[in-house]
């Protein structure tokens, strides 16, 4: 994707999003929603949905045995099944509201699936074009909600779960999928501020550039600190500081659901990891040079975008 592209993208994050937060508040709709998987976002949306209203009926699928039990424990859902099997044979014989919160692939296996017991089907993936193409060659242009709330922990699992992530998060939703207006005021009333992306591919571009590249980077800083413990024979952990803490926090994060996300972006990934070489190989070489006057551009410019970046984004 060429620059203007990524500008566009920019301009659309800036001008879609809803300034003012709602004070959340339990509307008449959804009256049933069935979380598919139950980790951190899932039992999350789950606490956070309850919390607005307790009448709700919340139930929960989640293959893994320990995180059933765990989910089932923390008191967000009515009950938590082991599979969809269960879930089609359950007491409520259709759903309101579906929401997607299982890793990339799965949550493509089951929009059909899904798509049967409830009325709407939202996901919140963090990758669009693929999980967006599964469900409009399956017919659900008007029933398929796609969304990403920018929200989360470098933390797995239901226990790290809280009923407050999405209060003040960004959620993005996609432009062209009517069903999006069906849970927008939900979603505002947990307390989300509300992005409109104009496609699956901008989508995907931007996340390449505020997400899915920084997340590699992260990874990869942290594997540069294990080889140079292991090429100096000596161990650091007791030097490192905030700034360590800050950049490589993202390794602690679940691998399947990453390995899943950064596949499915792999084409935008690579651009974006490409320019941040570019820019490393950019420092390296005004200190093979010891260009200090060049060094010192370099870490002007980049204090500069950090100014711009903090007086554009809305948190």
């Amino acid at each position: 994707m060429d620059q203007d592209n990524n500008s566009h993208t920019n301009d659309n994050l800036a001008a879609g999003v809803t300034d003012a937060v709602e004070t959340p508040s339990g509307g008449a709709w959804p009256r049933s929603v069935l979380v598919i998987g139950c980790g951190l976002l899932g039992m999350s949306l789950a606490l956070a949905i309850k919390s607005l209203d307790a009448s709700r009926t919340l139930v929960g699928v989640e293959p893994n045995r320990m995180h059933r039990s765990i989910a089932a424990a923390r008191g967000g859902f009515d009950d938590v099944l082991a599979s969809m099997d269960d879930a089609a044979q359950g007491s409520v014989p259709r759903y309101d509201l579906c929401i997607l919160a299982a890793p990339l692939n799965a949550s493509c296996a089951l929009v059909a699936t899904a798509a049967r017991l409830c009325d709407v089907v939202m996901d919140i993936c963090s990758a669009k074009e693929a999980i967006c193409d599964q469900a409009a060659q399956l017919g659900l242009t008007h029933q398929f909600a796609p969304t990403h709330p920018m929200a989360g922990l470098a933390a797995e699992g239901p226990a790290a779960a809280t009923s407050d992530l999405f209060h003040g998060c960004n959620w993005i939703v996609l432009d062209g999928w009517p069903a999006c207006s069906r849970i927008t005021p939900l979603l505002t009333a947990l307390g989300a501020r509300i992005v409109h992306l104009p496609s699956a591919i901008h989508h995907d571009v931007a996340m390449a550039a505020v997400s899915h590249g920084i997340h590699v980077t992260s990874l990869s800083a942290m594997l540069a600190y294990q080889d140079a413990e292991s090429a100096s024979g000596a161990h650091f952990a007791h030097l490192t500081g905030p700034g360590f803490r800050d950049i490589t926090r993202l390794a602690a994060s679940p691998t399947e659901f990453w390995a899943d996300v950064l596949i499915a972006n792999t084409s935008e990934v690579r651009t974006h990891l490409h320019r941040i070489i570019e820019r490393l190989q950019q420092f390296s070489q005004v200190l093979d040079d010891q260009d200090r006057e060049g060094l010192a551009a370099l870490l002007d410019e980049a204090r500069r975008a950090h100014t711009q970046w903090l007086a554009q984004h809305r948190y």
